[in-house]
């Protein structure tokens, strides 16, 4: 892991199963550096459409109102991410 800054795992629930037409409702990303420091952040999104499959991740449009929409927390998940080894399921 020469010159990375540590892990990052990353989940991510979106409103559909295709890669395009679809739009992120929620993002968490664990962090651990490389002497083992834990940082969590998880964050609702408001997709501003459907959420469509909420039998898959259990997210109504009621509870997704009024949260930030990606492009507000970009920049942040984007810190998280940067320099780091990303670990991701089904992504």
């Amino acid at each position: 892991m020469s010159g990375a800054a540590g892990w990052a795992v990353v989940d991510v629930e979106t409103s559909g199963l295709r890669l395009y037409g679809h739009r992120a409702l929620s993002v968490a990303v664990l962090t651990l550096d490389p002497v083992g420091r834990l940082e969590e952040c998880s964050m609702l999104l408001d997709p501003r459409c459907d959420p469509g499959p909420v039998h898959i991740h259990g997210l109504m449009a009621e509870r997704l109102r009024g949260a930030p929409v990606f492009e507000d927390v970009a920049e942040r998940i984007g810190t998280l991410l940067a320099g780091r080894v990303m670990v991701a399921h089904n992504a």
